[in-house]
């Protein structure tokens, strides 16, 4: 019978799942896990980049080394920039690329 579990299609079937686990991939749906979380990610990643605009309401205080600042904010007013837009800039590339440089 087609419906019995002693079944060739039966029999083929959890030889299916189980090549389908072996294979790392999900045992009913043959979606890859690994594939599926990087999707995922990248649609989270993808909202948070069309959210952002210029809605400011977030802070970041730290302490730095004094010459070190000086050198950024002088290297900024270089190439007509601030201090507060290339750390947003590095920030949100480094969310978009997924990747710390």
């Amino acid at each position: 019978m087609a419906g019995d579990d002693n079944s060739k299609g039966a029999h083929g079937d959890a030889v299916l799942r189980d090549i389908r686990r072996m294979l790392g991939r999900d045992a009913e749906s043959d979606e890859d896990p690994v594939r599926r979380q990087l999707i995922d990610n990248q649609e989270r990643i993808t909202k948070v980049l069309a959210n952002l605009a210029d809605s400011n309401d977030g802070r970041i205080n730290f302490r730095i080394n004094s010459i070190i600042k000086e050198e950024f904010e002088r290297l900024c007013n270089v190439r007509q920039s601030t201090l507060s837009r290339e750390l947003k800039r590095f920030m949100i590339e480094a969310i978009r690329r997924q990747k710390l440089y």
